[in-house]
Parts: C-alpha cells; sequence; structure tokens
C-alpha cells in the first residue's frame, strides 16, 4: 500500500511538473519593438511599415508556439538522460533553468523584432518588460516556475491575454 500512495504522489508530482513547464512555455513571451522602426536582437534600426495588431498577434502567437515546441523536445531530452530533474521541485527548477528558459531570450527578441502596432506602444512595452523581469527573476529563481497560482510569468501572461494574445498568453 505505501508503494501506491508513493507511486501516486510520484505520479501527482510528475503531473504538476509538466503543467508547470507547459504554463512556463506557453506564458514565455510577448512584446514588440515600435511602430515604424524597431531594433533588431543586433541593436541595428530595421525600418519598415508598422505591423497591424492582427499580424502581430497572430505572428507572435506562432513563434510562441514553436518555442514552446522546442522547450518540450530539450526538457523530453533532459528528463530521459536526467530522470532525477522530476524527483523534487528544487531539480525541476534547475532543469527549467538549463533548459526552458534560454529560448525565452530569442522568443522574446523575435516578438520585438515584429514591431509594435501604432498606438500600442505602451501596452506593448508592459508585456514585454514584464517578460523580461520574469524571465530575470526566473533565471534568479527557478522555483519559482513549479507554482500554479504563482510565478513571474502570471502578471505579463495575463497583460498579454488582454491585449489579445493566445499562445503568448496561456497560463494556469
Amino acid at each position: 500500500m505505501k508503494r501506491r500512495v508513493d507511486d501516486f504522489k510520484r505520479v501527482r508530482f510528475l503531473a504538476a511538473a509538466l503543467l508547470a513547464i507547459a504554463a512556463l512555455f506557453t506564458v514565455a513571451a510577448c512584446g514588440g519593438g515600435d511602430s515604424t522602426e524597431s531594433s533588431g536582437s543586433d541593436g541595428a534600426s530595421v525600418s519598415g511599415p508598422a505591423i497591424t495588431k492582427a499580424e502581430l498577434i497572430k505572428q507572435a502567437d506562432a513563434l510562441c508556439r514553436k518555442t514552446d515546441e522546442i522547450q518540450k523536445q530539450r526538457m523530453s531530452a533532459y528528463t530521459t538522460e536526467h530522470p532525477e530533474a522530476l524527483s523534487s521541485k528544487a531539480a525541476l527548477g534547475v532543469a527549467m533553468k538549463e533548459v526552458a528558459l534560454p529560448p525565452v531570450h530569442a522568443e522574446i527578441e523575435g516578438i520585438a523584432d515584429l514591431g509594435m502596432p501604432p498606438g500600442d506602444d505602451a501596452k506593448l512595452t508592459a508585456i514585454l518588460g514584464g517578460m523580461e523581469s520574469a524571465l530575470r527573476a526566473a533565471e534568479a529563481n527557478p522555483n519559482s516556475l513549479v507554482s500554479f497560482t504563482e510565478g513571474p510569468f502570471i502578471s505579463p501572461g495575463k497583460l498579454a491575454a488582454r491585449y489579445g494574445f493566445k499562445d503568448c498568453a496561456k497560463a494556469l
């Protein structure tokens, strides 16, 4: 009986961990550059027509879905190679810091490179700034990512959802 209880606890922990990972992956970035000119990831200025809100949401959500898949694949490979990564919140936090968070940097830059629709600068700057702050907080305390109701990405995810993002704003 004790073994079944331990197995049940392990399965519950694994399910919780996977849901936390999924939440991180889906909320991990939304933001923008600026309406007619944006800075590329190398800091160079890129001129062009302003992106519409609908197109920004479409492209950003596609980028977030792609990053989610990359993170899921990397976590799957990591936990296969390091099964102890699912043994505790602390071990899972380390795995998330090493494997799941690095793609978030590229995702934030990719979203920023899309630009901002005219008039949405303040909203998108708040979302992007929130995502960058969340990323720094998650890197400093990766155990904060193993929560269902709290964590650094919850607040910017809510802002992103209010703006209209779907895949870039999913959180538990």
